[in-house]
């Protein structure tokens, strides 16, 4: 499931993508690892310049990172792809949500323990520190629906189930049903409707784009046959919505987002959902369910069992921002930081940027261009003519 939801990823977001592969000789024809990464362009505020970065593919989107290896390679493999990635002498690199062994992530912390770098460990947190992300909580199904309720949930959970339940069988303006290709942009619609209104007075000004953000990746999910998303309705209106990612190989189903309409006081529209998902799960012969990031109460009281989730900031602290090329591939963002910073910088500080970009893409049109209408924007008409006549 991985690659397919990175390349959609990447199709979104069109950023400069590095996989490092790793095979265990020349003459193997098959790699067994690879190290998914997006290259970044950063502002360091000390050195007033532009710096190199890497993280994860999937940072900023994914709940879980991590490297994809054969079992076996471990070893070998993770030194060598640490060791190649601290050549490649980015000013920072982000490790973030790795969902791995602890042995194996310190495999590849260990390659940059040195006076070079500083490791940090970071502490993720959402919803103003209430809720760790440091943790993916996961149930391991049992042999059949009535098994987990019995041997996995509270007394009070399991109650609730039943009763619940039993109120939705008898009652004939309620149902639980799947979202299909007909019915798909409406429940979209609607969840990231009901997902802004439940988190507008947390999240603040980007509950919008967090919202359409989620919207996308469901609908993409939707398209490629990974994902399915479960719609409980009353009187034809959805009160909650939830979508989960299906992973066959690993036999594993992940919880990615919920929304539920929050004038709903009863019935816990949200529990069903949750157990609709695990009674499918078990009868598809399913081994886990995984609630990915996040330590609320409410994964605990279903079964699961935390999955720590490892997170490093690695700064290079040898190599100043200054001295260095910025990377080939990373034009448009530069482009872009351009752009974000005239309004926000001195004279001095943008002049310095402009001629670290020109530095590494001395004739690019779409830079000397910019760059000339900044300088008429500062009153330089004279050097902006100059610098347009160049290009023409």
């Amino acid at each position: 499931m991985s690659w397919t939801w990175i390349a959609q990823l990447h199709e979104r977001r069109q950023d400069a993508v590095c996989v490092l592969a790793y095979r265990p000789s020349a003459a193997s024809a098959e790699h067994v690892a690879y190290l998914p990464l997006r290259k970044r362009i950063e502002y360091n505020r000390k050195s007033g310049k532009f710096v190199n970065t890497l993280c994860m593919a999937g940072n900023d989107w994914a709940d879980h990172t991590g490297v994809l290896c054969l079992p076996g390679y471990q070893d070998t493999a993770l030194p060598l792809l640490g060791h190649y990635l601290a050549g490649m002498q980015p000013a920072r690199v982000q490790l973030h949500n790795l969902h791995m062994r602890k042995s194996d992530v310190m495999l590849l912390k260990a390659c940059f323990e040195n006076s070079r770098y500083k490791v940090k460990r970071d502490r993720l947190a959402d919803n103003g520190g209430e809720t760790s992300l440091d943790t993916s909580p996961r149930l391991e199904l049992d042999s059949s629906f009535t098994v987990w309720l019995r041997e996995k949930t509270s007394a009070g959970t399991r109650q609730k189930i039943r009763r619940f339940r039993r109120q939705l069988e008898n009652s004939p303006d309620s149902l639980i049903r799947q979202s299909d290709q007909q019915s798909m942009d409406a429940d979209l619609d609607e969840m990231q409707r009901l997902w802004e209104e439940r988190w507008s007075t947390m999240k603040g000004r980007q509950v919008g784009a967090m919202g359409a953000k989620y919207r996308r990746i469901v609908a993409d999910g939707m398209r490629s046959g990974q994902m399915f998303v479960l719609v409980m309705q009353r009187k034809e209106k959805p009160v909650a919505i939830h979508a989960y990612y299906s992973d066959p190989v690993r036999k594993s189903i992940l919880f990615y987002v919920g929304a539920r309409d929050v004038k709903q006081k009863s019935g816990s529209p949200g529990l069903l959902l949750h157990a609709q998902a695990i009674e499918g799960a078990i009868q598809r012969g399913f081994r886990w369910i995984d609630f990915l990031r996040g330590d609320e109460k409410y994964k605990y009281s279903l079964g699961a069992s935390d999955v720590p989730l490892y997170s490093y900031s690695i700064t290079d602290q040898q190599l100043p921002g200054a001295a260095r090329l910025l990377d080939d591939q990373c034009l448009q963002q530069v482009l872009d930081l351009l752009a974000h910073h005239q309004s926000r910088r001195s004279e001095k500080t943008m002049e310095g940027l402009y001629s670290q970009a020109l530095d590494t893409w001395p004739a690019n049109t779409a830079l000397l261009t910019q760059y000339a209408q900044w300088q008429r924007s500062i009153g330089h008409s004279d050097l902006a003519a100059t610098i347009l006549s160049s290009i023409q």
